[in-house]
This record gives C-alpha cells, sequence and structure tokens, in this order.
C-alpha cells in the first residue's frame, strides 16, 4: 500500500513545483508590464478579444441611448407636472448623445480583417470613441446630480421627486456609461492598476480629460444648510468629479495641427454656471 501512495506524492509535489515556477514567472511577466505602463504605453493596451469588445459596445450605446431618452422623457414629464421648474434640464444630456451616436456609427462601421489579432487603426478609433463617450457620461451625469441637488435646496424640484431621480436616473446611468464603454476595452491579463491611466489616453498619446479643482469655489454662491432628506449618492461617477472640479475633453479625431496637448482653459462665467450647491455640511 504504502509503495502506490508514494508516487501519488511524487506527482503532487512535482505539480505543486510546477504551479509555484508558474506563478513567479507571471509575477515577472506582470512586473515588466507594469513598468511599461507607468511610463504610459502609447497606444494604449487592448482586450485582445476584439469582435468580441466590439460587439459590447455597440450593445451598450444602443443602451445608453435607450436610457437617455428615457431620462429626458422623464425630466419632460417632471417639468410639465411643475415639479421640476427649468427647461435647461431637458437639453443636459445633448452633448451625450452625440457623443454615442458618433461613437455608435464608428463600432458599426468595423469590419473584422483576416488577422483577428491585428490591432488595427479602425479599432484604436473605436476604443477613443469608446473613452470619449464614458468622459462626457460621467461629467454630465455629476453635473445633472448637482444641478438636482441645487434645485431641491433651492425649492425649485420636488424633494421626493430629486430623491427619484438621484437613484433611478443618475446613479444607474452613471453605472451603465462605464459597462458600456470603457470596462469593455480592458484586457484582464494585464495589470490592473494601469487601467485608469489607460482609459485617459488616446491612441495617439492625448489625455482624454483634463482636470481642475477649484479650491475656494464655495466663494461663488451663497451656502444653504444640510438637510437629511436630500439624498445624493456619493458614489459612482459623482465621486471623479468632487464639488469644485471642472474639466475640459479633447475629442477623439484631433484637428490635423493638434499635435501637442491643449492648455486648460476654463473661464469665469464657466465657473459661475456650475451646478454646485455649497452645502454647509455638518452646520459648519
Amino acid at each position: 500500500m504504502a509503495d502506490n501512495i508514494i508516487p501519488i506524492f511524487d506527482g503532487q509535489e512535482r505539480r505543486r513545483r510546477r504551479a509555484i515556477a508558474e506563478f513567479h514567472e507571471r509575477r515577472e511577466a506582470i512586473g515588466r508590464h507594469n513598468a511599461r505602463l507607468y511610463n504610459r504605453r502609447i497606444p494604449p493596451p487592448l482586450n485582445p478579444c476584439h469582435a468580441g469588445w466590439v460587439a459590447l459596445l455597440i450593445d451598450g450605446y444602443r443602451g445608453l441611448l435607450h436610457n437617455t431618452q428615457r431620462v429626458n422623457q422623464t425630466l419632460a414629464e417632471l417639468s410639465a407636472t411643475g415639479k421640476l421648474h427649468t427647461s435647461a434640464m431637458l437639453a443636459h444630456l445633448g452633448e451625450l448623445s452625440s457623443a454615442i451616436d458618433a461613437a455608435l456609427a464608428a463600432a458599426e462601421d468595423w469590419r473584422p480583417g483576416d488577422d483577428s489579432k491585428a490591432l488595427t487603426p479602425e479599432l484604436h478609433r473605436i476604443a477613443d470613441h469608446a473613452k470619449h463617450v464614458y468622459a462626457v457620461g460621467a461629467r454630465d451625469i455629476s453635473d445633472l446630480q448637482y444641478m438636482l441637488e441645487r434645485l431641491a435646496y433651492t425649492g425649485c424640484i420636488d424633494i421626493e421627486a430629486h430623491n427619484e431621480l438621484q437613484h433611478t436616473v443618475c446613479y444607474d446611468l452613471g453605472e451603465a456609461i462605464y459597462t458600456a464603454t470603457t470596462s469593455n476595452l480592458h484586457d484582464d491579463e494585464l495589470w490592473d492598476g494601469g487601467w485608469d491611466g489607460d482609459d485617459d489616453t488616446y491612441s495617439d498619446g492625448r489625455q482624454v480629460m483634463s482636470k481642475v479643482f477649484v479650491p475656494d469655489w464655495g466663494e461663488l454662491f451663497e451656502p444653504v444648510l444640510r438637510r437629511d432628506e436630500i439624498k445624493v449618492y456619493g458614489d459612482g461617477v459623482i465621486s471623479a468629479f468632487p464639488e469644485g472640479m471642472v474639466c475640459q475633453i479633447a475629442p477623439p479625431n484631433p484637428q490635423e495641427d493638434e499635435c501637442w496637448h491643449p492648455q486648460v482653459e476654463i473661464s469665469l462665467a464657466t465657473l459661475l454656471q456650475r451646478p454646485w450647491t455649497n452645502v454647509v455640511r455638518d452646520g459648519k
């Protein structure tokens, strides 16, 4: 009996050692790739399953267009019933819809070539559009959350309607934006710590979104006291856009003579139009 057990243990030990060796090889390979990611690879790496993620993008864009139409319909209904006293909200997601239309057209025009592993310029262009859609969507949904909150504090929107919009419109749409766009571009075999940098870098090396934080933004508005019944979801896309953050989003298709990183220009008029609420937190 003992003679039969020894070969079994020997086989298990060989498999264990082989697994350890493979683990160290993989860790070293990831370490080498990490070093390249710290230097920001141009163009950024993409999911090697091209046909798969292009199909996911197309489905995601169609879903986002349906959701944005539903949002506009909801806002129109609230405006008609007097719960939402502003017409500007109805056109708030217009730029997002235009970005989705352009991204959907680029994805639907793509045809796989003979080499299924080739990263063609067309695929990088599709990925650039996906990054642009996410940037515009994250910015606009965050703006919508702050704008709704300000309307609730100033009594221009029903609090119950506000809380419902924050959850079923802003939060849910923010989750869908990421799921439908940049999450499909990631190669799961690579280091996930580099995904944020890849998502913010176009294939030609330009930064998708430049952000600026205005530390004294609160001086632009009159403070209002916090009210616990007004609910705002602090996670999701809004976490990347805290109050006082402004940004400039580069287009996915640059001009022919655009070979530098444009400087961030935020006018005072733009700052005054931002939908920050300037809520006094905890009575302070």
